[in-house]
């Protein structure tokens, strides 16, 4: 089993402190784990993965966390514990003292009217953004696995191309036929083949290959007589 490196950056307006507040980004290093292993991790993690940069040692991910307090994530057998503070003293905190004031009971005082007004536009905004949201995963969500898979070989980058790739073919199978490639789990269904199978197996060994002849229009060629070939099956699974 490859062993995991971890190799921590801060990047924030303290560069030199020691602590870590809300929103700051953390660069990590990482290797021994696939690009879709670390995906998968922040997916049930309280901390934000903003982006995956990957060189010629592993991955370097910047990260990001919103909640104070202890917001862990594991990667692999390595359990990534970062203690966030908040940004905010506790004067900064009282935004509005005069809440606490029990001494004012009337509905309508002289600084009532503007918590109000700021509640309604909080709540409209609110309610745009939830709204806007909403619309965004039904647009999202009817997008087709063919549509999908057919945008990603669309858009392929020469830096990333094969691990899109790779991810993109495996979702499509387990879309097609519930099955668990993009978990590593092989196995022939459907119209696939031995030789399909191996297909995909070597583009995955050449991820992380250290082979720089560049394969990538033989690859995309393959991966997509499987594609064709797998959307033309009209067997039920």
């Amino acid at each position: 089993m490859k062993k995991l490196i971890f190799t921590f950056i801060f990047i924030s307006s303290i560069i030199f402190a020691k602590d870590i507040y809300v929103g700051d980004t953390v660069k990590l290093q990482v290797s021994g784990i696939p690009e879709e292993r670390i995906v998968e991790s922040f997916k049930n993690s309280n901390l934000e993965l903003e982006k995956i940069e990957k060189d010629r040692d592993g991955y370097v991910l910047s990260i990001r966390g919103f909640e104070v307090g202890k917001s862990t994530v594991t990667l692999g057998d390595k359990r990534i514990v970062l203690e966030i503070k908040s940004s905010l003293d506790e004067k900064d905190k009282e935004i509005y003292p005069h809440l606490s004031d029990n001494s004012d009971t009337q509905l309508y005082s002289g600084r009532f009217p503007y918590t109000f007004v700021l509640a309604i536009i909080s709540g409209i905004l609110s309610t745009l953004y939830l709204l806007k949201n909403f619309k965004f995963r039904r647009k999202e969500s009817h997008i087709s696995p063919e549509a999908k898979f057919e945008n990603i070989v669309a858009n392929l980058s020469d830096d990333s191309w094969d691990f899109d790739l790779s991810m993109g073919i495996r979702e499509y199978i387990d879309s097609k036929y519930q099955s668990h490639f993009t978990n590593g789990i092989y196995s022939i269904v459907g119209v696939l083949t031995p030789e399909d199978i191996d297909t995909i197996y070597n583009l995955d060994n050449y991820k992380f290959s250290n082979n720089n002849e560049d394969l990538k229009e033989r690859f995309v060629e393959q991966i997509l007589e499987i594609f064709n070939k797998v959307r033309r099956d009209t067997t039920d699974v």
